[in-house]
């Protein structure tokens, strides 16, 4: 059975090892996970990234005059601070460098500190800049410069395949679904923590 979110945690880790722009990324800190779609149609999420911190990194922040903090999450030894998801099957339906450009496109939420916050443009648009185009066109000319310069093209040949090719290749998909934590009312100065556990499934075929 394949296991998708180990397969992308792997392909992630090499992106990041060979392309200077996401040097700042440690990778130790990503939870690589999976969402199962609603609906089998083309339309919808397609990936997402969870920053698991406020703005500059911070574990609080001020709501409506009430103080909330986020927990600090550990997995595998390691504090995690984002959470990247991959949609099921949508995400492994689209055309292959559709599907890497979307790849790049979550990285690239991620802060420059790597802070837990995500990457914030100046204006109103502070998530994509005020020109998606102009962010679409950076994305995909990180991802023909990655695919010149890889030393690993093996990681990212599951991606040529679809959702039904891949399970019927390896017998099923197993996917990991990470959830993040909400965040809580501060009513006192006790630290919050908790372990991030995951939930297996298996894809049908």
């Amino acid at each position: 059975m394949f296991d998708y979110a180990e397969a992308m945690r792997r392909l992630i880790v090499d992106i990041v090892e060979t392309c200077d722009v996401f040097s700042h990324v440690k990778t130790t800190s990503l939870l690589v996970g999976c969402i199962r779609a609603r609906n089998s149609d083309g339309r919808g999420l397609y990936a997402r990234t969870v920053p698991l911190r406020f703005e500059n990194g911070a574990l609080t922040t001020q709501r409506r005059n009430k103080e909330f903090r986020v927990p600090v999450v550990h997995h595998a030894g390691n504090e995690a601070l984002y959470i990247v998801s991959f949609c099921l099957p949508r995400f492994q339906n689209l055309p292959f460098h559709d599907k890497l450009v979307t790849v790049f496109h979550e990285l690239y939420h991620i802060s420059p500190k790597c802070d837990g916050d995500i990457r914030r443009f100046k204006g109103a648009n502070y998530v994509h800049t005020s020109s998606q185009e102009k962010y679409d066109d950076l994305m995909r000319q990180l991802a023909t410069h990655y695919l010149q310069r890889t030393a690993k093209p093996e990681l990212h040949e599951f991606l040529k395949l679809t959702y039904a090719q891949l399970s019927s290749t390896y017998d099923g998909i197993r996917m990991k679904i990470f959830k993040a934590p909400k965040p809580q009312l501060v009513h006192d100065n006790a630290p919050l923590a908790v372990e991030m556990t995951r939930k297996k499934e298996k894809g049908k075929k």
